[in-house]
């Protein structure tokens, strides 16, 4: 039980790092993304 615990923590810290870079590329994608769908929206306006 004293090793899960510990296995745990050790995990917790390591993704707490990691989670900061993936928030700061989540917000980019979002950016990029606005791109693509003004091209469907087009298609839709010549409807």
């Amino acid at each position: 039980m004293a090793t899960a615990a510990t296995n745990p923590m050790t995990l917790a810290p390591s993704r707490v790092e990691t989670t900061p870079p993936t928030p700061t590329q989540r917000p980019i994608a979002p950016r990029s993304g606005g791109s693509p769908p003004p091209m469907p929206s087009r298609p839709r306006a010549m409807r």
